[in-house]
């Protein structure tokens, strides 16, 4: 019975000892493994850290679009106020002269005088510049634009 009792004896410091052993395995693998996700995290930390900078950027930039905006809007109200004629009238007279449709226009301030440009598509996608003053509605140019006809002469030449 001794042998039984001193054979249990050993097998239960075995025992004990080895989950000991493996106790401290596993809190040495735990503690490697519990720095993994933190270098992981930290890593997706700094990624998402740069995403919100470059958010942040392009929230800047949309930000001096708008003010941008905000000010030709402006300067657009403080000059239709100076003008004779509406930007309708002008759009009237401009369309009478190159009959087509109106796809951009603003009121400017060209050496002193005021003046409404429109580029007016005709149906054959030609594409003109019209002038027209906006103190006596007259048409101070009406010619195809610029760039439309460099492009043609590219495609041609």
């Amino acid at each position: 019975m001794k042998n039984i009792t001193k054979y249990t004896a050993i097998m239960m410091f075995a025992i004990i000892s080895g989950l000991g052993i493996i106790g401290c395995t596993t809190a040495i693998d735990a503690q490697k493994n519990a720095n993994k996700p933190v270098q992981k995290d930290q890593k997706e930390a700094n990624e998402n850290s740069e995403n919100s900078e470059n958010n942040e950027n392009e929230g800047d930039e949309a930000k001096e679009g708008d003010e941008d905006e905000a000010k030709e809007q402006s300067s657009q109200a403080s000059l239709e106020k100076e003008a004779k004629i509406s930007r309708k009238q002008a759009e009237e007279i401009a369309l009478k002269k190159i009959p087509g449709e109106i796809i951009e226009g603003d009121l400017e301030k060209e050496d002193g005088k005021l003046i409404y440009s429109f580029e007016i598509r005709k149906s054959d996608n030609t594409i003109f510049d019209v002038e027209v003053d906006a103190n006596t509605g007259e048409v101070i140019k009406a010619q195809i634009d610029d760039d439309e006809e460099k492009e043609g002469n590219e495609t041609n030449g």
